[in-house]
């Protein structure tokens, strides 16, 4: 008998149960049976593919002799020690997540296609990865259909299911966690190169700035002030609309906003944003100062975070999105959290506020992301372009 060899754990109703350790050909886990110091055990090799298991059987005999794994890092190995290190780094509980999604995907992708360790992830299979990322799954309602007005019981019609393709933004953003994690295999000499930086990034589709017009931000505050028969509800919501309008904050922002960080005298807050870690700092408009002093005090810390469930902040961001979805049911308008940032930094524009300063107060890093979204806003660089092209004259 040899000191290891592979089997697989049948279940009861297996019909290869009865071959024994000879019958290989179903889906039941793999395990290894080997001697260690004559005494023989029985280990699972988490898998069920046998292709895989032998894969890895073969890079711990070579790992036990003192060898070099020819076959490299495993890719689920890779991931595992990737995001242990974004953790290392301090980096947010969601961007983690968002990390983990994509890469638990092109993992198993890579396991349908055979491709087992880090050394052999390629353009091709990227590319293939990307082409077949499947999109949202919902109903693509009739005009006719009742169903599609009703919140609950909309899935319960004959309409057709439609799965969309991802949006440009997405496939663009699991591009970026691919490089990333490729580098870092690569920094680490588990890959020769990095294949996904190789890979061209998708047209960006997503829209450019969405701001409210006064009329919708008149008929938001109108909904917010009758938003619900509880008065708590009520001030909350109003107080997160004027937070957002006058600060331009992203809702993770507005759910972690301490009472510390606003001066009371001065209206000066000071803040550092979750998402760049820039810090900012401006006098926060009369309005909502007074609408964030009017909300009950729930917790002494946080105007929003109740303390009450788990302590993530992740709970109380759903909770301000589910607020400003009930808004958007009342209204009518697409009350996105972002349009309140789009409406903060327009606003400002238009009011002749230089594009670097506007940057500042949003906390970008970088200038160029400010001018990626907001420059047609800017009224000085509108007025060179229509200057530049009144002396056009074609008809004599």
């Amino acid at each position: 008998m040899p000191d290891v060899f592979l089997f697989r754990r049948h279940a009861p109703k297996c019909p290869q149960s009865k071959k024994g350790r000879k019958g290989t050909k179903c889906n039941c886990p793999v395990w290894r049976d080997h001697c260690v110091d004559g005494v023989r055990s029985r280990e699972s090799m988490k898998t069920r593919d046998w292709t895989r298991a032998e894969w890895m059987l073969s890079s711990m005999l070579d790992a036990e002799k003192g060898i070099d794994p020819v076959q490299g890092k495993a890719i689920d190995e890779a991931v595992k020690d990737y995001l242990t290190d974004c953790k290392t780094r301090s980096l947010e509980p969601s961007t983690i997540r968002s990390y983990l999604n994509t890469l638990q995907a092109f993992a198993a992708f890579c396991d349908q296609r055979r491709c087992f360790a880090a050394k052999d992830i390629s353009v091709d299979l990227i590319t293939a990865f990307r082409s077949d990322r499947p999109g949202k799954t919902q109903k693509k309602h009739s005009p006719n259909c009742t169903a599609a007005l009703k919140r609950a019981g909309r899935r319960h019609c004959e309409c057709p299911v439609v799965t969309e393709r991802p949006s440009g933004k997405t496939l663009r953003k699991e591009l970026e966690t691919l490089r990333g994690f490729c580098q870092f295999c690569k920094d680490r000499d588990w890959m020769a190169k990095n294949p996904a930086s190789m890979v061209k990034q998708v047209k960006d589709d997503t829209l450019g700035a969405l701001p409210f017009e006064q009329k919708e931000i008149d008929t938001i505050l109108e909904a917010c002030n009758s938003f619900d028969r509880s008065e708590r509800n009520t001030l909350r919501a109003k107080a997160l609309v004027l937070l957002l309008l006058y600060s331009g904050f992203r809702i993770s922002d507005a759910a972690k906003f301490r009472r510390r960080s606003l001066n009371l005298e001065s209206h000066r807050f000071v803040v550092r944003t979750l998402k760049t870690g820039e810090h900012v700092t401006f006098i926060l408009g009369d309005p909502a100062v007074e609408a964030l002093l009017a909300t009950p005090v729930e917790n002494e810390e946080y105007f929003f975070w109740t303390g009450e469930g788990k302590s993530d902040l992740d709970t109380c961001i759903k909770s301000l999105r589910r607020t400003l979805d009930a808004i958007r049911r009342k209204t009518g308008i697409n009350v996105h959290p972002h349009r309140f940032r789009d409406t903060f930094a327009v606003r400002l524009l238009e009011h002749d506020t230089p594009i670097r300063t506007v940057s500042r107060l949003l906390g970008h890093k970088s200038i160029t992301t400010t001018e990626r979204y907001y420059a047609h806003w800017v009224k000085s660089h509108q007025k060179l372009l229509d200057a530049a092209v009144s002396v056009l004259d074609f008809v004599s």
